[in-house]
């Protein structure tokens, strides 16, 4: 619902007609889950059901919320636009409902970075393809090398064509803090990501390249070479080991990245 109607639509209800459309508005209705049992003979929930499981596949698998939270007190690139949240309209202050604005970075928080980001006439982000955000996964615990710290070659073992993986590189993640020496991937190792022909390397720091990069070689190589990328993770309550990645990115038209809500989920 725009602003627009919710307001006019406040304005048009009286105090008790308001409780009145609210309850309306919350009642369960076709579609929206609820304690009703499914009619199997409506076809719109046809599909919608996931076949009963058995055994080992019957218990729950574990989801890791892999994002960052975003808010005033999250670290942006230095000279990037930080969160910041608007109210358009408050019940508090008597209107029908809430309705915020935001305005960030698309580089804030966890984001993947499209193509156009630093190739002008590549794809923009509405025009990236989702499959590399979306499939089974690899977690592997690093210890950065050298300085600038970097990923090393050896975290890539055992890694095979079509594969995803992200790096865990810091155990004490502050995304209210930019530490200019974070550990990136540097140019080897973006080059031996595209030479393994991975689908997605995604780092828990802010960039592929080193803070004093001016060139920016890894990521322009993951790029040209489709490699898709996720950066600013939060891996720091994952065991390394195999998962389902969900990060899919924003339908965001004409833009060079966008924030993401990865997620990663136990193997059966």
């Amino acid at each position: 619902m725009s602003g627009t109607t919710c307001s006019r639509l406040h304005r048009r209800l009286s105090p008790q007609g308001r409780g009145a459309h609210c309850a309306a508005l919350l009642h369960p209705r076709r579609g929206v889950r609820s304690d009703r049992a499914p009619d199997p003979q409506d076809p719109r929930q046809q599909g919608l059901r996931e076949a009963p499981r058995t055994g080992e596949a019957a218990r729950v698998r574990k989801l890791f919320d892999i994002s960052q939270a975003v808010s005033e007190e999250t670290a942006v690139w230095p000279g990037d636009t930080p969160f910041s949240k608007d109210w358009v309209m408050r019940i508090a202050d008597g209107m029908a409902c809430n309705v915020s604005t935001i305005h960030m970075s698309v580089h804030c928080g966890t984001h993947t970075d499209a193509p156009y980001h630093f190739i002008e006439e590549a794809p923009k982000m509405a025009e990236v393809p989702l499959a590399p955000y979306l499939g089974p996964c690899r977690v592997v615990h690093v210890t950065p090398l050298g300085n600038p710290k970097r990923v090393p070659l050896t975290a890539f073992a055992g890694l095979e064509r079509g594969e995803r993986v992200l790096f865990r590189t810091v155990t004490d993640l502050d995304p209210a803090q930019f530490d200019e020496a974070f550990c990136s991937l540097g140019l080897a190792a973006a080059q031996h990501a595209c030479e393994l022909g991975l689908a997605l390397v995604g780092l828990d720091t802010p960039s592929m390249d080193c803070f004093t990069s001016k060139t920016m070689e890894s990521h322009k190589c993951l790029l040209e070479g489709g490699v898709a990328i996720l950066e600013n993770l939060d891996l720091s309550q994952v065991p390394a080991g195999r998962y389902e990645l969900i990060a899919l990115p924003l339908k965001l038209v004409g833009v060079d990245s966008s924030p993401v809500r990865a997620v990663l989920r136990e193997l059966d």
